[in-house]
């Protein structure tokens, strides 16, 4: 059984795991991510500026219950007042393709609703077009796109969804 909580300080060791897990394949990505310097304490700091949300599996053990197994971060966007930003969505690589980003994805946007935000956004690799279309299915469409710095050519979208 899956269950989504708002996260707390005391999750950001199993949150560094899951993102470092979840990251893992695209450590030949450039520019590089920036999960790669993460640390628990820069962690517990965006915890203090930024929402974050952890999804956590109950199956029963007793060595483990409420495994937290996803993340996601939000916060209002810096650009877009109207929306809100969601960024670092994880979840460990034995529990991905069950919906449980699915499922953290909706409580963004039912976060952004009872904010009062018209839209959600992200930013999404444009070395990653899987990525792009998993999001694109999910309702998000392709709003701009960005450079890294010292990049002269795009290297992100930004993606966004009306939900109001």
């Amino acid at each position: 059984m899956i269950h989504i909580r708002q996260g707390t300080e005391a999750d950001c060791t199993a949150v560094l795991v899951i993102l470092q897990a979840a990251f893992g394949a695209y450590q030949d990505l450039d520019p590089p991510s920036g999960v790669t310097r993460e640390t628990v304490e820069a962690l517990r700091e965006k915890v203090a500026q930024e929402m974050l949300w952890v999804a956590e599996v109950d199956d029963g053990s007793e060595t483990e219950p409420g495994r937290v197994v996803a993340c996601v971060f939000t916060k209002p966007h810096q650009k877009y007042r109207d929306a809100l930003y969601f960024g670092r969505l994880a979840v460990l690589p034995a529990y991905q393709r069950q919906g449980i980003a699915r499922r953290l994805i909706a409580v963004v946007e039912q976060q952004a609703r009872e904010q009062g935000f018209r839209r959600v956004v992200l930013g999404v690799r444009v070395a990653l077009p899987e990525n792009t279309r998993y999001y694109q299915s999910l309702g998000y469409e392709i709003i701009g796109a960005g450079t890294h710095p010292g990049y002269t050519a795009p290297t992100f979208y930004r993606m966004g969804k009306v939900i109001a």
